[in-house]
């Protein structure tokens, strides 16, 4: 008899349960969501070190290893071949963007302008020196930072957790902002995307804030896909809204809010888990073993300022905006290089067309070749100047954090050292440009 009553006690319960207490949803900052350690994974907590070893600085207060190669010469060297191939495991942009919208989620660590370490070009550089005044630069500014055992370790400035915040937000007020307070909903302009941003809240490319749209994380501009996927899941938000205040017409616009929230989180965890993780691992993942408050769910700083940069080689330099009949649309497609922080051109024919384009078109090969609107051409748009090669930045962002050698990493997580760099990488032109730039392993 129990058993049969199974069914009938569950849906009671959904129905007729009593509302979710405050501090039944997540914080905004992730603050308590382990009990035994509150603050573990919240807004403002370190980077970790767990599995990498001690920070590898020159002394520990942060200076860079001397006599390091130039980042550029070394970007410049791997991509001696600028020919990008396409991947293998035939993934889709979809599946690249969809790692930069996590990414997003909880990694987020702001630049200190106040500590410029711009990358020297080398003289002649065809694309940054074609004058040869072997005076220019590739701009770069440190990380913030907080010194904790002597130790200089970056901050994380956004949630650990995988919990929607660049949909929502990881601090109140930015929240409060995106919010409309009505019916539990957040803010979308009359054609379904994210909102003008007219100065409420800070976004990444501050020369022209008011022209940015408002997203639960500062870079939600960077490139139209990124905007599609922020109105895509704003869409869904108010559409849970609407769900739920007719099954719920009790309910308040904070409760709404929350539960809207949360579902859009859970949405977002079952996509990366079950979807995203494998087609990237290609195996799907263990069976959730239960929560574990003795694991320090941070992010560790060679995640994040590294391994997680992966999917910078799989960008493509055009963007499809296809048709439901999946032809280009009349306003045609757009370049990488034209699209950085430009949301005004990004959405110019709305988002759907994006999304369609992402499902299309097949991402490229991850390794050491970027695309050139990637290396030559980066935040290329005119209010943001000049532009910058991302491959120089990523390698002068793993000295500003004190990152680990390939060896020494490898020698971190058990491995054996390599000696040669035929044991690296098969590709002799890789080889090549790797013992053109380094000395040795």
């Amino acid at each position: 008899f129990f058993f049969a009553m199974i069914p009938l006690i569950i849906l009671y319960l959904l129905l007729f349960a009593p509302d979710a207490t405050a501090s039944e949803y997540r914080s905004m900052d992730g603050a308590g969501n382990n009990k035994a350690h509150p603050t573990r994974g919240m807004k403002g907590a370190l980077f970790l070190r767990q599995r990498q070893g001690a920070a590898h600085y020159h002394t520990a207060d942060g200076s860079i290893m001397p006599n390091s190669p130039n980042p550029r010469d070394i970007s410049n060297a791997l991509n001696a071949n600028d020919r990008k191939l396409m991947n293998p495991r035939k993934l889709n942009d979809a599946h690249t963007v969809w790692g930069q919208f996590i990414d997003h989620d909880f990694t987020l660590t702001p630049d200190n302008g106040s500590e410029p370490l711009h990358v020297p070009v080398p003289k002649c550089d065809v694309f940054f020196d074609p004058d040869c005044t072997g005076n220019e630069i590739i701009g770069f500014h440190r990380s913030n930072y907080k010194m904790f055992n002597g130790t200089r370790e970056q901050i994380n400035q956004v949630s650990a957790y995988l919990d929607a915040s660049m949909v929502y937000g990881s601090d109140p007020e930015r929240a409060a902002a995106l919010r409309s307070f009505v019916n539990g909903k957040l803010l979308i302009d009359a054609d379904g995307h994210v909102p003008l941003n007219n100065g409420k809240i800070d976004q990444a490319n501050g020369a022209n804030r008011n022209g940015m749209r408002m997203t639960g994380d500062v870079r939600g501009n960077v490139t139209p896909l990124m905007l599609a996927y922020h109105s895509l899941f704003v869409r869904e938000h108010n559409r849970y809204c609407d769900v739920l205040q007719k099954t719920h017409p009790t309910w308040d616009d904070e409760t709404l809010y929350q539960e809207a929230r949360r579902r859009v989180a859970a949405h977002i965890q079952h996509i990366t888990y079950r979807e995203y993780l494998p087609a990237l691992l290609g195996e799907p993942l263990p069976l959730y073993a239960g929560y574990d408050p003795t694991i320090d769910a941070g992010v560790e700083n060679l995640f994040a300022a590294s391994t997680f940069r992966y999917g910078h080689a799989e960008v493509n330099g055009v963007i499809l905006r296809l048709s439901d009949q999946w032809v280009e649309i009349e306003e045609g497609h757009l370049y990488l290089r034209d699209s950085f922080f430009n949301p005004q051109l990004g959405l110019s024919a709305g988002i759907e067309p994006l999304l369609r384009g992402m499902l299309f078109k097949g991402q490229a090969a991850v390794d050491v070749r970027y695309h050139v609107d990637m290396r030559h051409h980066l935040f290329s748009n005119p209010s943001r100047s000049p532009p910058a090669d991302l491959l120089s930045r990523n390698i002068q962002r793993g000295r500003d954090h004190g990152l680990p050698t390939y060896n020494q990493g490898r020698q971190n997580f058990g491995l054996p050292a390599y000696k040669s760099f035929d044991q690296v990488t098969s590709d002799p032109i890789v080889q090549q440009g790797l013992k053109a730039a380094y000395s040795s392993v």
